[in-house]
């Protein structure tokens, strides 16, 4: 919010100007203000209070957040499929119920589920091209050339001991 609240206080290249007002009475101000530090100012005081409090409440959230990583990764993955029209119902219905329970799973668990019930590793056909040809693959994508365009596909790399899937050329849309 002080962040908004200052870039709201200038525009382009112009600096602008602020005041920050406190209510000595409020007891959320006194209380803060107790714990000011020597040449701190009131409001930077709030702010790091804040930043404290904050910080107290996202720790022990790291398991959540690396959920939430994970499911924004396999989000991309689905509504790539289904915006091409290549999930059923039966998916649909499977990727909104681990929508709904993700919280509950491990991270390892979530990633099964997504991979056996959701898109399992076959239906993971969208290749994207790669743009250079000497970059070294990134962790967890594997790379495939189409046989038709020669275009060297990206696609996410299968879990030890599954098979790799068909891929489709994100240059010419060959099945490989």
């Amino acid at each position: 919010e002080w962040i908004q609240f200052l870039g709201r206080t200038g525009r382009q290249d112009h600096a602008g100007q602020y005041a920050v007002l406190l209510d000595a009475g409020d007891e959320q101000v006194c209380m803060v203000t107790q714990d000011r530090q020597d040449g701190e100012s009131n409001a930077r005081t709030i702010l790091r209070h804040g930043e404290e409090e904050t910080s107290k409440l996202l720790k022990g959230k790291g398991g959540e957040i690396a959920k939430g990583r994970l499911m924004h990764k396999l989000t991309s993955r689905f509504w790539t499929l289904h915006k091409l029209q290549k999930t059923s119902k039966r998916q649909d219905w499977e990727w909104k119920r681990l929508c709904e329970n993700y919280l509950d799973f491990s991270p390892d668990a979530i990633q099964q589920v997504f991979c056996n019930s959701v898109i399992p590793p076959k239906e993971l056909v969208l290749g994207f091209a790669k743009l250079n040809k000497d970059a070294p693959v990134r962790s967890g994508l594997a790379e495939q050339t189409c046989g038709k365009c020669g275009t060297i596909n990206l696609f996410p790399k299968p879990s030890q001991g599954q098979e790799v899937p068909t891929v489709r050329c994100g240059n010419c849309g060959a099945m490989d």
